[in-house]
């Protein structure tokens, strides 16, 4: 939605909430659900009781949101919401709070409003110390407010500009310069040229003329006569004449003629707009932008920097992101799109970084999916390759996710990459050019004539020497972090102790998918971890699904402590002893005696063996050996390949042989519990053990 800001249908005198109205409209657009009109309309009974806490509301009762919706806008209608009690049960006050909540956060996301909205009144970011560790709940919120507003900045930006005409133009001066055809004159130059006096071109200026017309390059504006018997629309409404309209609004007939013919809009004429807007306000560089600079934002910026007391660079940033343009391909562009990307799928800031444009295949040759090939340095060793694949697929699980929504996402985010970055690659160099985000160096607060130009892609910390040979433009990308919390208010909201980076995405992303339920091979999938423990690290405790702390981990904790103490122990049953040698691999130490959870699932019979060997790994009296290990690993693939196929009859065992094999890829991880050396023979004499029956309920799986 380019320009979203020109859609909103200003507030008028006749209908004052209309900008509310228009806003909750589009949002039941996208979820026609009633109890958006429900949350609407107490929303509007709060501004017309309470006049939203502004006092000039009740003199003036246009409601405009661009100006009405700070930061602490939710908690004022909260404070409201909370006293009516009669009204209300406590689930309606909530659900009208949460609809008016994402309202407000729509508007900022879309540029409509400058200001995030706190969440709570009594909220307080709890300070990280971790720099790796997940969001909450809430940081998640507000982040990803801020992070949709920068994304639809950049998507407004890919797209060309289109010109208002909402602007108004401050009060003219007669040293003003004069902007013609992209270039600009003093009104010395432009009489000496053009061959009207500078006294004319003056006057013409000052009655609202065109600087075209001041020149005679354009026809001059119709007089005050022509509108005499002229219709006029105002704020909507048809007037058959302007006496009509003089006498609604009590302006003098010849007045409003007057104006028009000044080149003044209609609302300007009968003074519910002003003729000019104040020097330095957002409609006065509306109006410069599009008829001064001709909506080229980098010349704006430029302009201004050489003629101290126009706009500051920071308004300009502020009324940039309102329009939807932008004078450079730099960070604020670039690396929310990249911070974003780790959000949805969990690439860590290296892996984001390491992405080159061909990185995202539509379809894998293999699995036919949507595929991203990234690299993730720290994983890789001499006998281990850096390069990795993620399957945006394992992103989607039906029982958990919004079907294709993550995939379409993220080739969206991939293609406004490519987009926004294709005018400035040609001045990339080395590896740089090949690489999916890059951007100019910041040319915000540089002088004029500072022409520096470099190109550069995400580097976090600082280039080596031999990276800057390559491309001696290199920069650290680091320091956006801090300047995406401040320019977004995020220091506000979540307090000045607040960390933010892309690397807490990764952690964050593997809590949801625990808290949603999602099975621990799924999440190993996701985040491209070679071992099943790697993951179970990452797991914050206080998000752990409980399944996984009463099963998984005391059985991991059982057959490692069992196994470093373990003695050699003969194949063959010996009464004598009570050790049993199981057809999974396993020992068990009295078969006569398994776990209460075995017990419980297989109804065990008091007095006789137990003889569901499918459950070893997870009872307590289980022990491996050196000597068991070919058969566990073997046991491991046929597994594997029976939860690959996903055929129904597994469909309730499934769950079990996740368990089953996070022990495994435990138990065989290098030097963890055998050396590495005992693992690789293990597993050549796995592959002679290929057709073994290991498991009656696996090869019904088969």
């Amino acid at each position: 939605m380019p320009n979203v800001f020109r859609l909103v249908p200003k507030a008028t005198t006749l209908d004052p909430l209309r900008e509310v109205e228009w806003i909750f409209s589009m949002i039941q657009r996208e979820k026609p659900l009633s109890s958006i009109t429900f949350a609407k309309n107490w929303y509007v009974k709060f501004v017309q009781d309470t006049g939203a806490g502004y006092d000039e509301l009740r003199s003036d009762p246009r409601f405009f949101v661009g100006k009405y919706w700070e930061t602490d806008a939710l908690i004022r209608f909260t404070a409201w919401l909370n006293k009516q009690q009669t009204s209300l049960s406590s689930k309606s006050r909530y659900s009208v709070y949460k609809t008016v909540r994402y309202a407000m956060d729509w508007t900022y996301q879309l540029g409509i409003t400058d200001h995030i909205v706190y969440h709570a009144p009594m909220f307080k970011g709890l300070p990280e110390t971790d720099t790796r560790a997940p969001y909450s709940e809430q940081e998640q919120e507000i982040i990803n407010v801020a992070l949709g507003r920068c994304i639809q900045h950049a998507m407004n930006v890919s797209e060309p500009y289109r010109k208002s005409n909402a602007g108004i133009r401050c009060r003219p001066c007669n040293t003003d310069p004069l902007f013609i055809d992209g270039e600009s004159f003093t009104p010395k130059q432009a009489s000496l040229l053009f061959g009207v006096s500078a006294a004319t071109i003056a006057r013409r200026n000052r009655k609202g003329w065109t600087h075209r017309q001041c020149v005679n390059l354009d026809p001059a504006p119709q007089n005050q006569k022509y509108w005499i018997g002229k219709a006029i629309n105002v704020e909507g409404v048809e007037w058959s004449s302007l006496t009509q309209a003089a006498e609604h609004y009590g302006v003098a007939r010849e007045t409003i003629g007057g104006r028009l013919a000044m080149g003044c809009s209609p609302e300007q004429a009968v003074g519910l707009t002003p003729i000019y807007s104040k020097a330095g306000s957002f409609e006065c560089a509306l109006y410069e932008f599009e008829e001064k600079f001709e909506c080229d934002p980098l010349r704006m910026l430029q302009f201004s920097k050489m003629h101290r007391g126009s706009y500051s660079s920071a308004f300009l940033m502020k009324f940039f992101v309102k329009i939807g343009v932008w004078p450079y391909v730099d960070q604020r562009l670039i690396l929310p799109i990249a911070a974003e990307l780790s959000r949805i799928t969990g690439l860590n800031a290296e892996s984001v970084a390491s992405l080159t444009l061909d990185s995202y295949i539509a379809k894998h040759p293999l699995t036919n999916r949507p595929c991203i090939r990234y690299t993730k340095p720290r994983s890789g060793s001499a006998n281990r390759t850096d390069n990795r694949e993620l399957h945006v697929a394992l992103l989607e699980d039906a029982e958990y996710f919004i079907e294709d929504a993550k995939q379409t996402q993220v080739a969206q985010l991939i293609e406004l990459a490519i987009k926004l970055t294709q005018r400035i690659r040609d001045r990339a160099e080395g590896e740089t050019k090949h690489k999916l985000f890059i951007y100019e160096h910041n040319g915000w607060f540089r002088s004029a004539d500072d022409n520096k130009s470099g190109v550069t892609h995400i580097i976090w910390g600082y280039p080596s020497l031999t990276e800057r040979q390559s491309n001696p433009a290199l920069s650290g990308s680091d320091r956006w972090y801090k300047a995406f919390c401040k320019e977004n208010g995020l220091y506000e909201v979540l307090g000045n102790d607040f960390t933010f980076n892309i690397s807490r995405f990764r952690s964050t992303l593997i809590n949801n998918m625990v808290k949603e339920g999602a099975n621990i091979f799924t999440i190993q999938a996701v985040v491209g971890h070679e071992s099943i423990s790697t993951t179970a690290n990452y797991l914050n405790e206080r998000a752990l699904d409980a399944e996984f702390i009463k099963v998984v981990k005391p059985a991991l904790e059982s057959i490692s402590e069992q196994t470093q103490n373990a003695q050699p122990v003969p194949k063959m049953p010996i009464p004598n002893t009570g050790y049993t040698e199981t057809l999974c691999g396993t020992g068990c130490k009295d078969a006569f005696n398994p776990s209460e959870r075995v017990r419980k699932l297989t109804n065990h019979i008091e007095g006789s063996p137990c003889k569901f060997w499918n459950m070893c790994l997870l009872c307590e009296q289980a022990i491996v050996t050196e000597d068991g290990l070919p058969k566990i690993i073997a046991y491991k693939w046929k597994i594997e390949e029976v939860l690959l196929q996903d055929k129904k009859n597994m469909e309730g065992r499934k769950a079990l042989y996740g368990e089953i094999l996070t022990v495994i890829e435990t138990l065989i991880t290098p030097d963890q519990n055998y050396p590495e050396t005992v693992l690789k023979e293990a597993e050549f004499l796995a592959s002679e053990l290929d057709d073994e029956a290991l498991d009656h309920l696996v090869y019904q799986g088969l």
